[in-house]
């Protein structure tokens, strides 16, 4: 019974969230145009995810105190042009998405990963994330 009620106050956020991020929504173009929402909802989204995957593979957050400071860490980012069903995700920066780096060069992205650049989209990812976790 308790899952039940993390889903419904999981989706009345998600509607809450979608209603606030729509608020400025009046055609078509302000949503799928060259810069809609989606375009710049994908980049924050990828760019987030980058940041935690980041996280996940140094071991701590950005700016967080380590214990190990001749290890591996952070190196700022580099630019990545992305494309995928939703467009592309225009060159040159602050457009591009930031990818970020780490001082060995051991960071492997799992959602963009290294030299590929089309996202095939999120039906095809995610069967393909399914079928490698299986």
């Amino acid at each position: 019974m308790n899952d039940k009620k993390e889903v419904k106050e999981a989706t009345a956020t998600q509607q809450e969230l979608i209603d606030h991020v729509i608020a400025g929504y009046r055609k078509p173009a302000d949503l799928i145009g060259e810069h809609g929402l989606l375009k710049r909802l994908t980049k924050s989204i990828f760019e987030a995810a980058l940041k935690v995957e980041m996280a996940e593979h140094l071991g701590h957050n950005k700016h967080a105190p380590i214990g190990n400071t001749v290890g591996n860490v952070r190196n700022g980012h580099s630019t990545k042009t992305v494309t995928g069903e939703f467009g592309e995700v225009e060159t040159g920066w602050p457009r591009a998405i930031a990818v970020p780096r780490d001082r060995s060069g051991s960071f492997e992205p799992q959602l963009i990963p290294k030299h590929q650049r089309r996202f095939p989209g999120i039906a095809t990812f995610t069967v393909e994330t399914r079928t490698q976790s299986a």
